[in-house]
């Protein structure tokens, strides 16, 4: 195995265990700009001390990504006179929210559980959470849960951004 670099010097540097070890390589003459190592061994073995362990930096990222949300009623005209019970076993007469998030359906790449921040064209942020799923919900699509059949028809379809918040145990 080889590898090839276009420079005039090269250092490669590899931490084993605690030691460092540096090999530096000159370029040939008849190919000035570049370097073929065949193989790399070390030259020198230095030890490294460790002086202060640094704290890891634990700041969440947040990525806002682009999708479409739609709604779905929980009519009991819709549903055999009786309103549903979600895909996570969630009974909608208890109502159409779950710890104090608006109920969402989402494909199975968001696990039941997943906190969705969904900011809507109007600028309105719904804080929902995925405990169902649909037939044609599918990618960066959700389906929020109306009482009524009048509310998910006012709501329609929208194009808006999303922000996975985390996930609570359900």
């Amino acid at each position: 195995m080889s590898m090839t670099f276009r420079s005039k010097m090269v250092t490669l540097g590899v931490v084993i265990g605690c030691s460092l070890l540096f090999h530096s390589i000159a370029t040939a003459p008849d190919q000035p700009d570049l370097v073929t190592v065949p193989y790399v061994t070390p030259i020198k073995t230095v030890p490294v001390k460790i002086t202060k362990k640094v704290k890891q930096h634990s700041k969440k990222v947040t990525v806002s990504v682009t999708g479409v949300a739609t709604a779905y009623c929980n009519c009991k005209d819709t549903m055999n006179g009786e309103t549903g019970v979600t895909a996570a076993g969630y009974d909608l007469d208890n109502g159409i929210k779950f710890k104090g998030y608006h109920i969402l359906a989402s494909d199975k790449r968001y696990k039941f559980g997943t906190l969705v921040d969904i900011t809507l064209e109007s600028g309105r942020t719904i804080h929902g959470i995925v405990m169902d799923r649909g037939g044609a919900v599918k990618g960066n699509h959700f389906d929020i849960v109306y009482q009524s059949r009048d509310d998910a028809y006012e709501f329609g379809r929208q194009h808006v951004k999303f922000e996975i918040k985390g996930r609570l145990d359900i």
